[in-house]
Parts: structure tokens; sequence; C-alpha cells
């Protein structure tokens, strides 16, 4: 639907990390899908920076990331070419991680930002803003390159009005009637 990275005594990390590479990135997809028996296309284009670093004392396997994007996303009723909107920006840091054993952490991260859901009138719908903190539990497999693998989700924090998350099937689906059907 709408929508849109345990202490047991390791290392902390709160930037204590090296600048690795800095990316600027722009993409853009379309495609098809099916949502509450409507038949959408989808074009959705995002751009950003993106700032990587590695950890240090102990952690010179983990990898922390900071993005900062901005998105666009326009969803048509195939059946009557109406559509939707949703556009948003966001910061999203990895900020310290715990070394749990090996090469699994614990990593803190936070996204900051606002996304708006509008009509193709361009009246806002939802607006959805704030900070979401999250805490994982990761693999970097120790292999000196970014990535590895997800193991668990510890934690989330979510502090803003946020009336896109958590919406019944049935209320989103009503909604998307209204907007485009």
């Amino acid at each position: 639907m709408l929508a849109p990275a345990v202490m047991l005594g390791g290392w902390v990390v709160t930037a204590q990390a090296t600048v690795i590479g800095q990316e600027h990135y722009t993409a853009s997809f379309s495609d098809q899908f099916v949502d509450c028996g409507i038949t959408f296309h989808e074009q959705f284009d995002v751009n950003g920076t993106a700032h990587f670093r590695v950890g240090k004392g102990g952690l010179e396997s983990a990898f922390f990331s900071h993005d900062k994007f901005r998105f666009l996303s326009t969803a048509t009723n195939l059946a009557n070419a109406r559509f939707y909107t949703i556009e948003g920006n966001f910061v999203f840091n990895e900020t310290k991680a715990r070394r749990i054993e090996g090469n699994v952490s614990e990593f803190d991260s936070v996204q900051a930002g606002r996304w708006t859901l509008s009509d193709d009138n361009g009246s806002i719908v939802l607006h959805d803003r704030g900070v979401i903190r999250s805490t994982i539990l990761f693999d970097t497999l120790g292999d000196g390159v970014p990535g590895g693998e997800f193991i668990d989700f510890i934690s989330e924090d979510v502090r803003g009005p946020h009336p896109g998350f958590n919406i019944p099937e049935e209320e989103f689906c009503v909604l998307l009637d209204e907007l485009v059907g």
C-alpha cells in the first residue's frame, strides 16, 4: 500500500567512521500494478545524494549510509486516466552500530522527512511527516564490501503525524476508489 537499515557488550560507533564515497543518483521506472481491483500504470522518479562511511574501532566491516533524496510517483488508472501522485523528500542516516558477535551488529538509523498523496487536481489527501528511528540486526559478512544480510528488525519509534501508516486495506480501497475510481 502506501508508504514509499541488544547491547550485549559490543562496540559502539557514533560518527567514528571515515567517508569512503559520495554518489549522486537519478532513477526512473514505469510499471503496471493492480491494487484494490484497479489496474494502474506508475511512473516513478527519484534523485538524491548518498554518502558512505566505513566504521572504525572494531567495526571496520560496518558501512554506514547517509542518503538525502526526493521522489515523485504518479499512478494512473488505466480504465479512466484518473491519477494520484505521491511525492516526498527524506533524509536517511545510519547513526551508530553495536557489534554483537563476529560480523553481526545492531545498526541504528533515523529517517526524517515528509510525503504527500494528492489527487489529480493537486489537492493533498494525506500528508505524512516526522521521524522514524529504527534498530536492526545485520550481518556485514565481514568481507569489506558494503551490504550483507538482514537478520532481524529490533525496534521502531515513529514520531509525527503519519496518517498513511497502517491504513486498513478496506479503508485504503475506499480512498483509492474516491481518488481514481
